[in-house]
């Protein structure tokens, strides 16, 4: 098991680097391809600053996902030109993410956020353990 972070939100490179495993789950925090678009005001320097923050943050993991999927298909079209791709293999790669975006902003660790968290990521994860066959 590996956690991401702030700058590597979705550490998928730890796990390809080991060699290790030829399976990752990735469980997000907000759903796929979710970007929120508030139309309101920002009170100060810090909802501005989180807002950036949260904007980074989903980008960059839309961006890391999409990197993985890509290696992925170079690989299994057997385009491995490169020292670089000759020494990757095939991983299969599955997402769960919640289907809705949770309350709170990205700093809020209030009770009722987490709780509300905790319950999508169960939801999230029984389902796609029903979806699987896994369940």
């Amino acid at each position: 098991m590996v956690d991401g972070g702030l700058r590597d939100n979705i550490p998928v490179k730890e796990v390809v680097e080991q060699k290790k495993s030829d399976f990752v789950l990735i469980v997000l925090c907000s759903p796929l391809g979710y970007l929120k678009v508030e139309n309101k005001k920002f009170k100060g320097v810090i909802e501005i600053s989180s807002r950036a923050i949260s904007t980074m943050i989903d980008e960059t993991m839309k961006n890391d996902l999409e990197m993985i999927t890509r290696i992925n298909e170079i690989i299994k079209k057997g385009e491995r030109g490169t020292d670089w791709l000759a020494s990757k293999k095939i991983i299969d790669i599955n997402t769960i993410s919640p289907t809705k975006h949770l309350s709170g902003e990205l700093l809020s660790f209030g009770q009722k956020e987490l709780r509300e968290g905790f319950e999508a990521g169960r939801k999230s994860s029984s389902e796609f353990l029903r979806k699987t066959g896994q369940i």
